[in-house]
């Protein structure tokens, strides 16, 4: 059955803190962490997500010869993935109506005046899809989580300029 105006909503919320230490003239660390919390809601009370995650952020620069024309950096972070409409109303009535899939088993007959095809009984159930009853999310669901590792040289150019080369290793997992 589907539900006129049925609504979901994806709640994010997010805060961020960073900070910058220099060890000497040379040498500087940054220490970030990203908190997230997501809860989606849906026509029906129904609640697809609702999960808490915390991810750092780290990075070390290094002036390497003391007079910041060459610069070594170094930076670790996690990122959480999104959560996408689809992907969480796939329980919900939002976009995904009920479905049952019937098959025609009564006599054989033809023709718009056939009063056996018009019976239900003369019909099998043969699948269907009722999102509110037969979609779940296990408790313990949370986005993917992407771990970036970048590493970075950058120098100055003499006649002004400059040049950077950047390497950045990603792995995600669930």
């Amino acid at each position: 059955v589907s539900i006129p105006g049925a609504t979901i909503e994806i709640k994010t919320f997010s805060i961020y803190a960073q900070d910058r230490w220099s060890a000497g003239d040379r040498l500087t660390f940054d220490l970030g962490v990203r908190y997230e919390k997501v809860r989606t809601d849906a026509t029906g009370g129904i609640v697809g997500a609702d999960t808490d995650t915390l991810v750092p952020r780290l990075g070390v620069g290094w002036d390497v010869e003391g007079n910041g024309k060459t610069i070594a950096q170094a930076t670790f972070a996690q990122y959480s993935g999104r959560y996408t409409e689809r992907a969480f109303g796939r329980n919900t009535n939002v976009g995904t109506p009920s479905l049952v899939s019937l098959a025609y088993v009564g006599p054989n007959g033809s023709g718009m005046d056939f009063a056996p095809a018009f019976n239900l009984a003369n019909y099998a159930v043969i699948g269907g899809n009722v999102p509110t009853a037969n979609v779940f999310f296990d408790e313990n669901l949370s986005s993917p989580k992407t771990n970036e590792l970048t590493l970075a040289l950058g120098r100055e150019l003499p006649n002004a300029g400059h040049v950077k080369g950047v390497y950045t290793y990603r792995s995600t997992s669930a």
